[in-house]
């Protein structure tokens, strides 16, 4: 899917909580993040600080895989 189609369905499905970036992120490796065209950016906002560890870093991952195979809340 390009941006523009990711875009049109924004509107439906998502809250205007923040103003939106002329672009569609679709991945993401430790401080760099990646469009829909897949054009590299370095990740200056770290997901609003949710991402602060970065993006799909092995020891994260392994260990969200580990607990959800248990019990998610």
């Amino acid at each position: 899917m390009i941006t523009s189609e990711l875009q049109q369905n924004t509107g439906r499905f998502l809250m205007n909580t923040y103003t939106r970036l002329p672009i569609s992120l679709v991945r993401g490796n430790g401080c760099l993040v990646y469009d829909a065209e897949g054009r590299e950016y370095l990740d200056c906002l770290a997901g609003i600080a949710v991402n602060i560890l970065g993006h799909a870093q092995p020891d994260l991952v392994e260990t969200i895989t580990r607990q959800a195979r248990q019990l998610i809340h």
